[in-house]
C-alpha cells in the first residue's frame, strides 16, 4: 500500500509541482545558450578577417604617427614617392607594394551594336601594382599573376564584375573604358575577395597607367588613400626595417621630419580605430572585448537562474529526497541522478538554441552586427569543440550546487519539512540575485551611454546643419559642366542652397599639406587638412564665420578661409587677427580672408584638424544642395532629370549629408543595438531567476501568510512584504554594478576627443528601470501567493 502511495507522491504531485520550473529552467538556459553561441560566432568571424593571407603574419602596412605642437597625428596616408625611395634604398624586404584606393570609377562599355553601357563603381577601384598579388592573395581564375598589371591601360576585374560587363563570354582581352583614365584591356580574372575581408578591391587598374602624374614626385602631399604595405620574413627584422625608414624620409625633408614611420601587423588593422581600414568598419579591441565579456556574463546570468530555480525546487521536494534515502538512495547517486538530469535539461535548451541560432543568425544577429557572418555550425571543427565544451561547463556550473544540496538533506529533517526556511540556502540565492541584477544594470548602462554618445558625436559633428542637404558625386574631371548645373538649378523651385567641392565638410577621404606662416626664424609650419569649395559651400553645410569674409569665386586662388583650429597654429592671439595673414600651401600664396567655426572632418575620435579652404574648381567632384523639406521629392526628381541630360547615360544616385555621416558612426549604431538587445536577453533571464526565487519563499512561507492572513493582514500588505525584499536586493545590485559601470564606460570614453559627461541621469535611468523591472516581476507572483485561501495553507501544514 505504501508503495502505491510513494509511487503516486513522485509521479503525480511531484511531476506536476516541477513541469513549470523545468520549462522556466530551459527557457532560461536556451536564451542564455543562444547568446553565448551567437556572441561567441560574431566574435570569431570578427577575428578571422584577412587570416586566409599565405604571408598573414608576415605582412606589414606602413604608418605615420607623431606629435606635432602638442597635437598627436596619425597618418595611414604616404607621399606616393615614398614607397618606391623604400623599395629602393632598403635592405629586410621581401615585397613592397603601394596602391591607390580610387574609390570610384565610371566605366563604359561599347557594345557590337554600337550601344553603351554605363556602369558606376564603387568603392572597389583600386590602382595597383602587380606586387599587390604577391603580398595579398586573390584565387586567380584567368591571366598571368605576375604579368597582368605591368603595362600602363590594363585591368584585372573580380569574377562578379566580368559577369557583370560580358555575361557567359571570356572577358580576357576584352576593352573596357573608364572616364577619365581611357581604354583598359583585361589581363586578369580573379575571384571575388571573401567577406572577411578589409580590401575591397574588385577592378584593379594598373598603377603605371596614372604614375606619370607630378604628385609621384611631391613629398609634402599626403592623401590618405595612398597606401603601402611590406612583407618581411622575420619580426625580428621589422625594428631594423623601420630605422631605416625613417633615415630614409629623414634625408629627404631635410632633417625637419616630425613624424615617425612605424609598421602596423596585419592582424592589428581590423581592429585598429587610429588609422582605420578600407572597409571604415573597425571591430575595436573594446568592442571584441566587450562582446566576450557580455556572452560570459549572460551564460553566468542563466546558470545563476537554473540555481536558483533548482534549489527552490530542491527545498520543495526534500520529503521526495528524504523518501529516497530512506529507500536506500546515497549521496552520490543523488548527486550523479541530479548531474544528469542537469545534463539532459542543458542538452535540450543547447539544441533549442541552435536552431534559433541557426533561425536568427542570416536575419536579425547579423542586421544587428552590421556583416554578414560566414559560419557553419557543424562543418568547423572549433564550433562543434566549443559547444560540446559549453555544454559541460554549463552542466557543471547550473547543476552542482543543486545536486550538492540535495544529497545533504538529512532523511529525518526532510520528512519534517525542516529545509523549508534553510537560511544558509537562502543567503546564496538573495547573493546571485543580486549577481544577476548587477550584470543587468551594468548591461542598462553601457547601452545608456553607447547611445547618448552616439548621439552626441553625431550631433557635434553635423553642427548648425541638421537636415535636407543631399549631395552628388560628380563625375570626375567634369567641372566644365558646373556653369550647366548652375543654370539648371537656378531654376529648380526648392532649392535653397548649392555648392561645388571636392568633397563634403565631413568626408572619408582626406588630403593635407604642409601650410608655412612666416620667413625664416619666426617661421611656422605644420600640416593642415584642404577642402577646396566654392563660396557657396559654407552656407550649404551650414559652417559658421567667425571672422573676415569668404573668398571670391574665381578661377585662381586669391584667398584662404581657415578654421579656428588652423588660427591656433599661427600663435595669434585672435580670430580676426588672422586676417590678411599670407599662407603658403600646395603652392599657393594667399591671404587669410576669413576664419569658420571649428568643423569635424571626421569622427568625433580624432582631434580637431587644422582646415584650409580655397577656390579650385579643376577638383571639384561634389555637388551639395540645400533643400526645402516641402517639395523635396519634386526638387530630387528635377534633379535626376538634370543629371540624365548632363550624363546620359549614367547612373543617377543621391545621399542625404546626415546619413553618410551617421554611415561613420555605423559602428556605435550596432554596438548600442547589441547591447540594448543582449541587455534586453539578460534582464529577462534575470527576471526568471527572480520569479523562481519568489515562488520558492511563497511555497516555504506558505503557513506564515496564511497565519499572517488569518490575523488580518492585508493582500496589500503581503505584496509589500515580498517586494521590500528584493526592493533591497535591487539597491544592493545597483550599489555595486554603478561604480563599476561608470569605470568601465569612461575607459570607453577616452577613446573620443568629443565626448559626453556621464551625468545623473543615466544613474537615474538605471535605477529606476531595474526596480520596475523586479517589482513588475515579483507582484504576480506575491500577489497569487498573497490571495490563496489561507485555510487550504494551514490544513496542509
Amino acid at each position: 500500500m505504501s508503495k502505491i502511495n510513494f509511487s503516486r507522491y513522485f509521479t503525480v504531485k511531484s511531476q506536476k509541482a516541477n513541469l513549470r520550473f523545468k520549462l522556466l529552467n530551459i527557457l532560461g538556459l536556451t536564451f542564455g545558450l543562444t547568446s553565448g553561441i551567437i556572441l561567441f560566432l560574431i566574435v570569431r568571424y570578427e577575428k578571422s578577417f584577412d587570416t586566409y593571407h599565405e604571408k598573414y603574419d608576415q605582412i606589414y602596412r606602413i604608418v605615420q604617427s607623431g606629435e606635432v605642437e602638442g597635437q598627436a597625428i596619425h597618418q595611414v596616408g604616404l607621399p606616393k614617392p615614398m614607397p618606391y625611395e623604400f623599395r629602393d634604398k632598403i635592405s629586410g624586404i621581401e615585397t613592397i607594394t603601394h596602391f591607390y584606393h580610387s574609390r570610384y570609377g565610371e566605366v563604359e562599355l561599347i557594345r557590337e551594336d554600337g550601344s553603351i553601357d554605363s556602369f558606376f563603381e564603387n568603392p572597389g577601384v583600386v590602382y595597383a601594382e602587380p606586387e599587390l598579388f604577391q603580398v595579398f592573395d586573390w584565387e586567380w581564375i584567368s591571366g598571368d599573376e605576375e604579368k597582368a598589371l605591368t603595362e600602363p591601360n590594363s585591368v584585372v576585374l573580380d569574377d562578379v564584375l566580368a559577369t557583370k560587363y560580358f555575361g557567359d563570354q571570356n572577358a580576357l582581352g576584352k576593352t573596357i573604358k573608364v572616364k577619365n583614365v581611357g581604354d583598359l584591356m583585361v589581363t586578369g580574372i580573379v575571384k571575388r575577395r571573401p567577406n572577411n575581408s578589409d580590401y575591397p578591391f574588385e577592378f584593379f587598374i594598373s598603377m603605371k597607367t596614372i604614375s606619370g602624374g607630378e604628385e609621384f614626385n611631391n613629398w609634402y602631399s599626403t592623401y590618405s588613400d595612398d597606401r603601402a604595405y611590406v612583407v618581411i620574413h622575420s619580426k625580428n627584422q621589422v625594428a631594423e626595417v623601420e630605422r631605416q625608414m625613417n633615415e630614409v624620409a629623414l634625408a629627404r625633408y631635410n632633417g625637419e621630419r616630425r613624424l615617425e614611420i612605424q609598421l602596423q601587423p596585419l592582424h592589428e588593422i581590423h581592429f585598429d580605430e587610429q588609422y582605420g581600414n578600407l572597409n571604415y568598419r573597425v571591430a575595436s579591441g573594446t568592442y571584441i572585448t566587450t562582446l566576450s565579456i557580455v556572452s560570459v556574463f549572460i551564460v553566468l546570468i542563466a546558470c545563476f537562474n537554473f540555481i536558483n530555480m533548482s534549489t527552490a525546487v530542491a527545498f520543495q521536494r526534500a520529503r521526495d529526497v528524504g523518501v529516497r534515502k530512506i529507500l536506500g538512495s546515497t549521496s552520490a547517486r543523488l548527486i550523479k541522478k541530479q548531474m544528469v538530469s542537469t545534463f539532459y535539461v542543458v542538452l535540450v535548451s543547447m539544441l533549442i538554441s541552435l536552431g534559433l541560432v541557426e533561425l536568427l543568425m542570416p536575419t536579425v544577429v547579423q542586421d544587428f552586427a552590421g556583416t554578414v557572418i560566414d559560419y557553419h555550425l557543424l562543418a568547423d571543427v572549433e564550433i562543434p569543440l566549443f559547444l560540446t565544451g559549453l555544454l559541460f561547463l554549463v552542466t557543471l556550473i547550473a547543476g552542482y550546487y543543486p545536486a550538492y544540496v540535495i544529497s545533504r538533506f538529512k532523511p529525518t529533517d526532510a520528512l519534517k519539512n525542516n529545509y523549508a526556511t534553510g537560511k544558509k540556502g537562502m543567503l546564496l540565492r538573495r547573493i546571485l540575485v543580486v549577481m544577476q541584477f548587477a550584470f543587468a544594470i551594468i548591461f542598462l548602462f553601457g547601452t545608456s551611454v553607447v547611445f547618448q554618445q552616439s548621439r552626441y558625436a553625431r550631433s557635434i559633428t553635423l553642427g548648425e546643419m541638421k537636415d535636407w542637404v543631399v549631395f552628388l558625386d560628380l563625375p570626375s574631371g567634369e567641372a566644365g559642366n558646373q556653369q550647366v548645373w548652375e543654370g539648371e538649378l537656378d531654376k529648380v523651385s526648392g532649392v535653397n542652397k548649392y555648392a561645388f567641392s571636392t568633397h563634403t565638410p565631413f568626408s572619408g577621404s582626406m588630403s593635407s599639406t604642409t601650410a608655412t606662416f612666416g620667413k625664416d626664424e619666426d617661421r611656422i609650419q605644420f600640416s593642415a587638412l584642404k577642402k577646396t569649395a566654392d563660396t557657396e559651400f559654407f552656407g550649404t553645410y551650414g559652417l559658421e564665420l567667425v571672422a573676415g569674409e569668404y573668398y571670391q569665386d574665381l578661377q585662381t586662388v586669391e584667398g584662404f578661409v581657415v578654421n579656428e583650429a588652423f588660427v591656433k597654429k599661427l600663435n595669434l592671439e585672435s580670430n580676426e587677427e588672422a586676417i590678411g595673414a599670407l599662407i603658403n600651401y600646395d603652392g599657393h600664396t594667399a591671404a587669410i580672408k576669413g576664419v569658420v567655426k571649428n568643423f569635424l572632418v571626421t569622427t568625433a575620435k580624432r582631434e580637431m584638424r587644422p582646415v584650409i579652404m580655397y577656390n579650385d574648381q579643376r577638383n571639384f567632384s561634389t555637388l551639395g544642395i540645400k533643400l526645402n523639406p516641402s517639395n523635396a521629392d519634386q526638387v530630387l526628381s528635377s534633379l535626376e532629370s538634370i543629371w540624365q541630360s548632363v550624363y546620359s547615360g549614367q547612373e543617377f544616385s543621391y545621399q542625404f549629408y546626415d546619413d553618410y555621416v551617421g554611415m561613420y558612426y555605423e559602428n556605435e549604431k550596432k554596438a548600442t543595438q547589441m547591447l540594448l538587445l543582449f541587455a534586453g536577453i539578460a534582464v529577462g533571464i534575470t527576471c526568471l531567476g527572480l520569479y523562481g526565487i519568489v515562488s520558492y519563499m511563497a511555497a516555504t512561507r506558505r503557513k506564515e501568510i496564511g497565519v499572517r492572513r488569518v490575523l488580518g493582514a492585508s493582500i496589500f500588505y503581503l505584496v509589500r512584504l515580498f517586494s521590500s525584499e528584493f526592493v533591497r536586493l535591487v539597491i544592493i545590485a545597483f550599489m555595486i554594478a554603478s561604480p563599476v559601470a561608470y569605470w568601465l564606460m569612461n575607459q570607453w570614453l577616452e577613446g573620443y576627443a568629443f565626448r559626453m559627461q556621464i551625468g545623473p541621469a543615466i544613474f537615474t535611468f538605471c535605477l529606476l528601470a531595474t526596480l520596475m523591472i523586479a517589482l513588475l516581476t515579483t507582484s504576480y507572483r506575491s500577489f497569487r501567493a498573497a490571495s490563496a485561501n489561507p485555510i487550504n495553507s494551514l490544513r496542509e501544514e
